[in-house]
């Protein structure tokens, strides 16, 4: 099995924050992440993604950058 460098950075932060083995950290938190809620709203009879506002705006640059390197 393999685990992402940066998830597994969380799962460990996880684990010693809540004094728990990795492998009850990990579940956890693929628990909580299964289970959170979308933010999303409805404009005009379409549902759209509601990020939080402290997320930064995306611009259409980045996404004509990320979609040519897709």
């Amino acid at each position: 099995m393999h685990v992402d460098d940066a998830a597994y950075r969380i799962a460990v932060h996880h684990a010693k924050m809540r004094k728990v083995r990795l492998g009850r950290a990990i579940s956890d938190l693929i628990i909580r992440g299964a289970e959170a809620e979308t933010p999303v709203k409805e404009e005009n009879g379409l549902v759209v993604f509601d990020p939080p506002k402290r997320l930064p705006n995306i611009t259409t640059e980045q996404v004509k950058r990320l979609a040519e390197e897709w």
